[in-house]
């Protein structure tokens, strides 16, 4: 019985993954736009602009993970405030 719902699912989803590569052709596009930017560039400019986005992925992450932890801190204390108050009336 089961058999027959995957399959019917798994269709689903492989008829809208063969639409959109259809429609939007990411890889293309991609591949298109290295080898008509990326690829005519000198190597040091490559490596200097692959330093300059792994700096940029590691202060957002950074930036992201501070955040994170000042929500939780933030979130922590309302439930710590709200437990005692259920305790205390």
């Amino acid at each position: 019985m089961m058999v027959p719902i995957a399959n019917f699912f798994t269709n689903i989803y492989e008829k809208i993954n063969n639409w959109m590569k259809g429609v939007f052709k990411v890889d293309e596009i991609v591949l298109e736009f290295y080898n008509k930017v990326i690829a005519p560039l000198p190597e040091i400019a490559k490596i200097l602009g692959g330093i300059f986005l792994l700096l940029i992925l590691v202060l957002g992450i950074f930036s992201f993970v501070k955040k994170f932890i000042k929500t939780s801190i933030i979130i922590g204390v309302i439930i710590v405030i709200v437990v005692v108050l259920f305790v205390l009336l």
